[in-house]
């Protein structure tokens, strides 16, 4: 007679099979509101978990069999994947959900995920079909890719090696076609916890030849390391939805770091920016003293907006016709938004949604020539006029004046010295707005002011937009 003990027991509240009948995605409820839910998918095919939803507080964690640790292949606590693109091969898969409500998007065709695909950020799991059941059906062999012009960092992680007996697990990493790493483990050489290697190609293979085993589990993450290179023009248009970013790489997730780029590559982008709108450009880099990024306008202007200068590596900017919001200097930073937009009219005259900046000619560098005296005026008298000194530079007898008319009546004259600094952003109605900076033989860094037009009493005005 053989006794077996078993722990951890769940009782569940609500549990239920999972019914999908073609290849569509399959949308599955799992009610934990009352106590513990769990869902069971049993089929001899793989299939793939696509998009999962639920609270904050929620906690998703998905078995092979039975619901034991032993068995634990994959936990979620997030409160929403919108592409897990997660294979599973369990002829038996539980998906178990602590508490609240959550929705899985299951689908038995690959062709609903993206689960071949190497891109910056993803991450997954790969166990055997039988996963913590001693069993020869075990085998897994799976090939992942990316875009050949770029290098990925890939790791795995190895959480249970299942090498007994004659079974093997060999692990290939290539780059460009070429082999990079190709390592075969086995019962008499086991895999090291940590597998990290670089390249744009994966397979991974496990194989029990007719061994029983309890089956293997890894996971894995892919992050972008070197884009390949932007010797073509690329051209970004505006998406359907314009409340979405884009961004380039288009594979890089932009919490993650910027990736590299070979030396001595010559970038240019361009961005298709629709009539009366403007977009908001952030660059994130870590440059060397004899980077540039040169921008050109849509009116042909052309200025060199970041320039990085071997004297405290600052970022110095110049130009008008190329506007900047509260440019930040730094090295090795997220430079804050620059705005581009669509200007059918010169620097001077201003239109609806107009943004720009007032700025001294060295800013970010001590120096005696900083003063400004500028004017930008608009079409129209009942303009909602807008303004913010992102730096005053004011210091000794320096000194920062900022006017603002309506049909050459002043409506705003503000005179910011050591003894009057500036608040924050300031806006009236009218048609012009002037800038005079005077250092005064003091060396500063320079003032820097931008500046927005807006149609009078519009969204943006009343900061709904």
């Amino acid at each position: 007679m053989k006794v077996i003990w078993k722990k951890n027991v769940k009782q569940f509240t609500v549990y239920k099979g999972v019914s999908c009948f073609n290849q569509d995605l399959c949308a599955v409820i799992i009610d934990a509101r009352v106590g513990l839910g769990a869902a069971v998918r049993m089929s001899p095919e793989p299939h793939f978990l696509k998009n999962l939803y639920m609270t904050e507080d929620s906690k998703m964690t998905v078995y092979t069999g039975t619901i034991s640790p032993d068995h634990q292949v994959a936990q979620y606590t997030k409160p929403q994947y919108s592409n897990v693109d997660q294979k599973f091969h369990g002829v038996f898969t539980t998906y178990t959900l602590d508490q609240n409500i959550a929705i899985a998007y299951l689908s038995s065709d690959r062709l609903d995920t993206n689960w071949t695909s190497i891109t910056d950020g993803r991450t997954g799991i790969f166990a055997s079909k039988n996963y913590g059941v001693v069993s020869k059906d075990q085998n897994i062999q799976e090939a992942f890719s990316g875009a050949s012009t770029d290098i990925f960092e890939m790791t795995l992680n190895t959480k249970s090696s299942g090498l007994t007996d004659r079974a093997t697990l060999t692990v290939t990493v290539t780059s460009g076609g070429k082999s990079v790493f190709d390592e075969k483990y086995t019962s008499q050489r086991f895999p090291p916890a940590t597998i990290t290697a670089n390249g744009n190609g994966l397979i991974v293979k496990y194989d029990t030849n007719g061994s029983e085993t309890t089956g293997m589990l890894m996971d894995f993450s892919f992050k972008l390391e070197m884009s390949g290179g932007c010797a073509d023009t690329q051209t970004i248009n505006p998406p359907a939805n314009i409340s979405n970013s884009i961004s380039y790489p288009s594979n890089w997730q932009t919490s993650n770091d910027a990736p590299q780029y070979a030396a001595n590559q010559n970038c240019t982008f361009t961005v298709n920016i629709p009539k009366g709108m403007f977009v908001f450009l952030q660059m994130k880099a870590t440059t060397d003293p004899s980077s540039v990024l040169i921008m050109t306008d849509s009116a042909g202007y052309q200025n060199i907006l970041y320039q990085v200068v071997a004297n405290g590596n600052r970022f110095v900017s110049s130009g008008k016709y190329l506007t900047l919001w509260s440019l930040v200097p730094g090295f090795s930073n997220i430079g804050n938004s620059v705005i581009i937009q669509d200007y059918f009219a010169g620097w001077a005259t201003a239109v609806d949604s107009r943004r720009g900046f007032f700025m001294s000619p060295n800013y970010a560098l001590n120096s005696s020539d900083q003063n400004i005296n500028d004017t930008v005026s608009g079409f129209s008298s009942t303009s909602n006029i807008s303004y913010t000194v992102d730096r005053s530079a004011i210091s000794g007898a320096a000194t920062l004046n900022v006017l603002i008319t309506s049909k050459q009546k002043v409506v705003v004259n503000n005179t910011f010295s050591t003894t009057n600094f500036p608040g924050g952003t300031e806006w009236t109605v009218g048609d012009t707005i002037s800038v005079i900076y005077n250092s005064n033989g003091v060396s500063t860094t320079g003032a820097f002011v931008s500046f927005g037009f807006d149609h009078y009493n519009s969204g943006t005005t009343n900061d709904e937009l």
